[in-house]
């Protein structure tokens, strides 16, 4: 298992966040996270990242256990992570602000060959055309392109995707499945929290459920759709878990959000 996590607990005073949550994401699998609206999927990935110290557990990542690491060696660990909301740097380039994923990554890259691993990531998210633009001028869609390239311009083992989907239109979603299915095929391991129900389901080889900082499920998509505890937490009704299990074949990226899907 190339991430393990055992037992995480976060506790905020006396708000229990997580609680007791283990899981394992395989190497070169996609990993999909869900869970309602405060079901503590963004608290994990930051206990994973090192953001946020676990109260208990351990997180480990290659053998190594990485719980209260800062992010910035357990980037250089190879593990890589991208922001629901996209903060680019604006007055640097395109390839500018990939290159700083590079520089800060895994194999510490100095400017002229971080620059040169930012060509590579960005050929990867399809933003070679716009590489000399300044950040600032992009749109939503390809803000979201280029927080993918600043990570993987990091050479990671891992990626946590946090909301990758989120605000892009129906086509944008098609072609950054397209991409992530690409980038894991290149070997990369992907951890994905997302909302898109229909998208999350047909894009991951397993799901792991979230529900009030617990986890109620973790295995295929289409056994953990049919959980009765899933159904009742997340889904609201099995018509909704039928829906959702015909709709999420590997091909349906083009499928448009469930109607169970949390906000």
């Amino acid at each position: 298992m190339i991430l393990v996590a055992e037992g995480v607990t976060k506790e905020f005073g006396g708000l229990v966040a997580l609680r007791d949550v283990s899981f394992e994401a395989r190497e070169g699998e996609i990993l999909g996270v869900i869970g309602p609206n405060g079901a503590g999927k963004t608290t994990l990935f930051h206990c994973v990242h090192g953001m946020h110290r676990p109260t208990r557990g351990r997180v480990i990542f290659r053998g190594k256990a990485i719980q209260g690491l800062p992010p910035h060696r357990v980037a250089r660990l190879g593990l890589a992570r991208t922001h629901q909301i996209v903060r680019p740097l604006p007055e640097l380039t395109v390839r500018e602000n990939a290159a700083v994923g590079a520089c800060y990554g895994r194999e510490g890259l100095g400017l002229a060959k971080g620059l040169a691993a930012a060509d590579e990531a960005l050929a990867q998210v399809g933003l070679v055309a716009k590489r000399d633009v300044p950040a600032a001028k992009l749109n939503l869609g390809e803000k979201k392109r280029l927080e993918l390239a600043r990570a993987l311009a990091a050479r990671p083992y891992l990626v946590l995707l946090d909301e990758v989907l989120a605000g892009l239109n129906p086509s944008e979603v098609d072609a950054m499945l397209v991409t992530l299915r690409a980038v894991r095929d290149r070997g990369v391991t992907l951890v994905l929290v997302e909302h898109i129900l229909r998208a999350v389901m047909g894009l991951s080889d397993r799901v792991l459920v979230l529900d009030r900082g617990e986890k109620i499920a973790e295995g295929p998509p289409d056994e953990v759709s049919r959980d009765p505890r899933v159904i009742e937490a997340y889904l609201g009704d099995p018509r909704a878990a039928a829906r959702l299990v015909e709709g999420s074949g590997k091909g349906a990226g083009s499928s448009p959000p469930c109607e169970g899907t949390g906000a």
